[in-house]
Formats: structure tokens, C-alpha cells, sequence
């Protein structure tokens, strides 16, 4: 096959979007009041079967893609066949993998730590560093198991890189929400990194409360949004583990009847999906509210932090970055 890159006057520089992330699991083993999981999801349990994928790799579905996180609604590391999911992604397909994880079943099954250390980006959740307050975050969670699955986690790092494998670009989460006081304590995260010597292999992030306008406990439009364009219908999609494709990763519940549900890859091409009148209509929505300040439907009009898509190039940066260093 042909590697050349040859680009046409007025022909588009990508004809399909990138695929933000492909739902491995819908089900989740905690319940978080600050999640749409708790609160609004209420299609079946679902696992992400290895046939969508390479039904996708063989058509050519992505193309558009550089990097694919394995996550949208529920808990990615619940899924048997992760580590299965993960090698076929990276190495038949070709694009760099990530996921976002509580990091609680690696105690259970440290086989995990090695699957996930396997990744181009992992992301594990802590919310905070006071037993209490993380136990109602993450519940039913106990901070102390996740210290001992972060403690066996960052224990096999240094197995790995003597035998010159690469480690994944890592964050420990911090949310921060008004439903907790005292949540997002960088400093106290910072401090126990240090002690533990898990700085030399991770970093800090830290992320607002995406869904209080969605769960309702503001008003939308109370919170100010970080732009005044979404780009994500020009740029990207996400892809439910029943094969549905929505416009954001924010779409936890997929429904047919909401402008946020683009097609089913069993059923139809990404391709053809990309090309249809219902992302087109949702391109013109989007637009003419960044015009006039109206106009959007569905979760959109919920939603404060436009363009979560950009979110990926900003991990996929600093990655590059950090691989550049070794």
C-alpha cells in the first residue's frame, strides 16, 4: 500500500473525523454523584466486541484517527478483554491509545497494571486525598485501595523501562465541584506524588465539573462557557460500545431522537455517517450559535466546556513531549 500524502486544490485535508473514543465498557462499578453514569444512563451494560473494530479497520473508519481513548460512559478496565482491545488498536490499526480509569480494580487483578502501562495515556481518577471525602466522590470506593493499586502500579514502572519498554504518558485526576468542598486539592496530591516517589512517573491534571447543567443542578448558561464555538462537529466523534456514534464524548445516553446521535457503525460507514444531513444540521446549529448566541439543542445547550476534542490534542502534546525526552 501507498504511504504518499497527496493533497488536491479544494480537496479537504481530512475527509473523516477523528475518532475521539470507543466505549470498552458501559458498566461501572462505582457510583459517582458528580456522574451522568449514576444519574441519567439507563441503556444496558455493554462490552465493546473486537469484531467492531476490525470491521471498522477494514473499511477504513480510521483514517481521520491519531489517537483513541477506550472510554466514554463507564469503567474501561472492567472489560476481560482489554489488554486484547488495546494491542489491536495500537498494533493493526496503528494509533496511539489512552484511557481514563478509577485505577481500584488493578488490586484486584495486578495483572491490569501491566495492560495499562501498555497504553500511550492513561488517566486514573483521585478527586481528592481525604479518605471521606473521596469515598462520597467515588463511591463506594475506599482511598486506601486506591493507594495500594497506584502503589503496585507505579512498583512495575521501573521493570518496565529496565527492559526498554515505554510507560504511558500519566495523570492523576483531580475534579473539582461545588457538590464537595475541599475537592481538587492539588497541593495535598502533590505532596503524596512526592513522598512516594510518583512524580518521576506522573503528573497532576486537573478538570471541572462537566455535568452540573446536565444533572440540573445549575441552570443552563449559568456557568461561563470557555468559548463561544464548539468544533468538535467539524472535527471529531465518539462511539458508544453498541456501535452508535455521537458527537461528544458528554453523550453518555445515545438516543436516535436527539441531534447528538450521528448513525451505528454496524449499520452504516463512518464515512457515510460523517457525509450525512445530521451532522451537517448539527455543524449549522452549532455555528449559528456562535453567531447569535441560539439555537443549540439536546446536552448542547448544558454543556460549558466547548470542544473537548482539544482536550486530546493537549494530551497527545504533552506525550510527544515526554517521548521526545527518552
Amino acid at each position: 500500500m501507498a504511504n504518499e500524502y497527496i493533497h488536491d486544490i479544494g480537496q479537504d485535508f481530512k475527509h473523516l473525523p477523528e475518532i475521539y473514543q470507543i466505549e470498552a465498557c458501559s458498566a461501572c462499578n462505582l457510583k459517582c454523584p458528580m456522574c451522568l453514569r449514576t444519574t441519567d444512563v439507563v441503556r444496558p451494560d455493554q462490552l465493546l466486541k473486537l469484531d467492531l473494530l476490525e470491521k471498522m479497520h477494514s473499511r477504513g473508519d480510521f483514517k481521520g484517527s491519531y489517537y483513541v481513548e477506550l472510554q466514554m460512559s463507564g469503567e474501561p478496565t472492567l472489560h476481560p478483554q482489554l489488554g486484547e482491545l488495546i494491542a489491536y488498536l495500537k498494533n493493526n490499526v496503528g494509533v496511539m491509545v489512552g484511557l481514563s480509569t478509577h485505577g481500584l480494580q488493578i488490586r484486584k487483578k495486578p495483572q491490569l497494571a501491566h495492560i495499562l502501562l501498555s497504553l500511550d495515556a492513561l488517566t486514573i481518577s483521585v478527586d481528592s486525598t481525604n479518605p471521606e471525602l473521596y469515598h462520597k466522590m467515588r463511591f463506594p470506593g475506599k482511598l486506601e485501595h486506591l493507594w495500594e493499586s497506584l502503589d503496585y502500579l507505579f512498583k512495575v514502572i521501573p521493570e518496565r523501562l529496565g527492559h526498554y519498554e515505554t510507560i504511558p504518558f500519566i495523570e492523576l485526576q483531580l475534579v473539582k465541584t461545588d457538590m464537595f468542598e475541599g475537592s481538587g486539592d492539588v497541593a495535598a496530591l502533590q505532596n503524596i506524588m512526592d513522598e512516594k516517589g510518583w512524580s518521576k512517573y506522573a503528573v497532576v491534571r486537573t478538570t471541572g465539573d462537566c455535568f452540573s447543567e446536565m444533572q440540573g443542578r445549575k441552570h443552563p448558561g449559568e456557568r461561563r462557557r470557555n468559548t463561544s464555538l464548539c468544533i468538535n462537529p467539524w472535527t471529531s466523534v465518539s462511539v458508544a460500545a453498541n456501535g452508535d456514534v455521537v458527537s461528544c464524548c458528554f453523550i453518555f445516553e445515545p438516543r436516535q431522537d436527539t441531534v447528538n446521535w450521528y448513525g451505528n457503525l454496524y449499520q452504516t460507514s463512518l464515512a457515510e455517517i460523517w457525509s450525512s444531513d445530521r451532522v451537517e444540521q448539527m455543524r449549522l446549529l452549532h455555528a449559528r450559535h456562535a453567531a447569535i448566541d441560539q439555537g443549540l439543542k439536546d446536552q448542547c445547550t448544558k454543556c460549558y466546556l466547548k470542544s473537548p476534542t482539544l482536550i486530546h490534542q493537549n494530551i497527545v502534546s504533552r506525550l510527544v513531549q515526554l517521548r521526545s525526552k527518552v
